[in-house]
This record gives C-alpha cells, structure tokens and sequence, in this order.
C-alpha cells in the first residue's frame, strides 16, 4: 500500500433527507415518527447515519441520533460514521458522534482508526477528543503504521506533540517491505518535515532509539542524506547522530563520495567525533568510491582531511582512477600516493 490515506469513496445513494438509501421512495424523517428502524442498512451495509455522516449533514445527524441510531454499526469496509464523517474533514459532525458513547477504536478494513485518521489530516482537536475518551495512541494499521507517524509524514506538529504529551509511544518500530524498520520519526526526516524532527528531538530520545532498532538504510541520518536537505543533516549531527555507525562501504559518506555530493562530505567530515579508527575507515572507504566515480574535488577533500593516514591498501584510489580513466583524479593523487613496489608513480 502507499502512504496516502485511502480513497475517498463517493457514495451514488440520496442523503437521508431527501430519500432514504434504504427505502427511497419513503422521505424522511416521517418514517422515523412512525417508529420505523433508523438503523436498517443497505447491500454494502451502509446505513442513514453513515450516508449523512459523510455528506456532514448535521441536521440529520442530530434527528437520527436522537431516534437512536447506533453510531457504532459499521458498513462492509468496516468503516462507521465516525470514520466517514473524519475521511471528509467533517468535524462539527465528528464532534456530534463523539457526544454519543461510542467506540472511538474501531478499525476499517486498512486497519485504520479515527485517531489515525485525524492525525494524518491534521484535526488536533477531534484527536485530543478521541484520546480524551480513550483512543489507543498506539494502534497499528495494516502497514503497521501508529497514529503518530502519519502526524510526522505530513508535518502536523501540533498532533505530534500532542501525542507525545499524551503518552504516545515515538520509538513504534514498524516493519517495512523487504524486511526493514523504522520508526515514527524517520517520517519526519524522509518527507523533510523539520519542525516536527525538531519537536521528536527536543521531547523524545528517537534518534538515539532509533540507532539500535532501524534498518541501516532507514535510520534518520541515511534518510536525510537521502533526501539531499543539508539542514536535516546537520541537526541530526548536531543532536549526536551515528556517522560512524554504518558499515564503511554503505554510510551516508561513502554515498556522499561515490555521487559526488560535495557539500555533504564537507559537512560529514567537519563532524567532531571520537571515533577516530571508525572514520579513518570512512574516509578511505569514501576516497575509493570518489576516485572510482570520477570525482576530484571530493578525492581532494578527503585527501586534505587524511584519508589514506595509516592506510597501506594493496589496491590504490590511483589504481581505481586509473582503471575508469580519471586522469583528474591520477593527477590529484600523484603527490600523495606511492605504488606497489614502494616508488613514488
């Protein structure tokens, strides 16, 4: 499934009050003063209060509700009017049905609730009724997604830290495809939603969580390098993200090296760390893939910042330039670099 909500789906049948999708040729509310079923449904089991509910027809809602409808009967995609009523913004009636004792942790057929569905459309209030009436901050769809990283993907802050406040847990790990996880933050980080980044790093400890349970290729730094915002990248720095982490061939700077990302390299090696054999190993990892892809600049800021320190590898960055015909990067190497037998090239 992608990430978008689902659908909103149109419904051909008249609103209540002008004919009941149930018995059309019977108008409304007349039948309900004779006592008649408010809560008859149709073929996909969809009934009066559903069909209002998504047209946010408040007037109707109130007549059925005070005929006593059940607002908790859902329809075939297991959605009640709760969850129609919120698939279409409509809040004053959400906030009718919410008066009523209903089941605020009813799941459609995605496995979606009405918290996760204000939380990916940014309703803070009704979110804050839901949870006030005991919504379950951490229910998970069938994406395996909680209400909290649908807040973080689409920048709503003011839920994120609502939920937060609430007890809501950030370091959620949600399995991917393919057998990768990550947790709610990460949203925030590959859709470049700053502030909210900013509010899990100020009230939550998600980044350092996320360290030890997300796929390397899905931890918050790796996203943010992913998605080329030098901004996110250096607030993740700043906040002690994990540079050195990573196997040296597959981090963001041997990625920044092979695609020639020459301000991401500059800013991953102006990184105070203490981890001085792990970034050795890096930077020539990242010296190799640069010398490989052609990229100069890069070979020479890596050399200025003693990438080949230590390093007596059989299999020289010349060698490599060499081999692909970067005659830009030989020459960048030449003073540095000494050959096989010992002799300068």
């Amino acid at each position: 499934m992608d990430d978008e909500l689902p659908p909103r789906e149109s419904c051909k049948l008249k609103p209540l009050m002008v004919a009941s999708p149930i018995s059309p040729e019977m108008q409304v509310p007349m039948p309900l003063h004779k006592g008649a079923n408010p809560d008859l449904s149709d073929n996909n089991g969809r009934t009066d209060l559903s069909f209002v509910a998504e047209k946010d027809l408040l007037g109707e809602v109130t007549l059925l509700l005070e005929s006593n409808a059940d607002a908790d009967l859902c329809d075939d995609t297991g959605r009640s009017p709760l969850l129609w009523a919120l698939f279409h913004n409509h809040t004053d009636v959400a906030k009718l049905l919410l008066e009523k004792d209903i089941d605020v942790n009813v799941k459609d057929r995605e496995g979606r609730t009405a918290l996760s569905l204000c939380a990916g459309r940014g309703l803070t209030e009704i979110a804050q009724l839901l949870v006030n009436k005991g919504a379950d901050l951490d229910s998970k769809d069938e994406d395996d997604r909680p209400p909290i990283s649908y807040a973080a993907r689409w920048g709503y802050t003011e839920v994120v830290c609502m939920l937060i406040d609430e007890g809501a847990d950030p370091n959620l790990v949600e399995e991917l495809q393919w057998e990768e996880f990550q947790a709610p933050i990460c949203w925030a980080v590959e859709y470049g939603q700053e502030a909210v980044l900013r509010t899990f790093l100020a009230k939550t400890n998600a980044l350092q969580a996320c360290e030890n349970t997300c796929s390397e290729h899905r931890k918050p730094l790796m996203l943010a390098f992913g998605s080329q915002s030098e901004a996110m990248v250096k607030l993740l720095l700043d906040h002690d993200a994990d540079l050195w982490g990573y196997c040296s061939n597959d981090g963001p700077l041997a990625w920044a090296a092979e695609l020639g990302r020459y301000n991401m390299v500059q800013i991953f090696l102006q990184h105070e760390t203490q981890a001085y054999e792990d970034r050795q190993s890096h930077m020539f990892s990242a010296l190799m893939l640069a010398a490989e892809s052609g990229h100069g600049g890069i070979v020479e800021l890596l050399l200025e910042d003693g990438a080949l320190d230590g390093q007596g590898a059989y299999q020289t960055a010349w060698d490599l330039a060499e081999c692909f015909g970067h005659e830009e990067v030989m020459a960048t190497l030449d003073p540095y670099l000494i050959n096989k037998d010992g002799n300068g090239k």
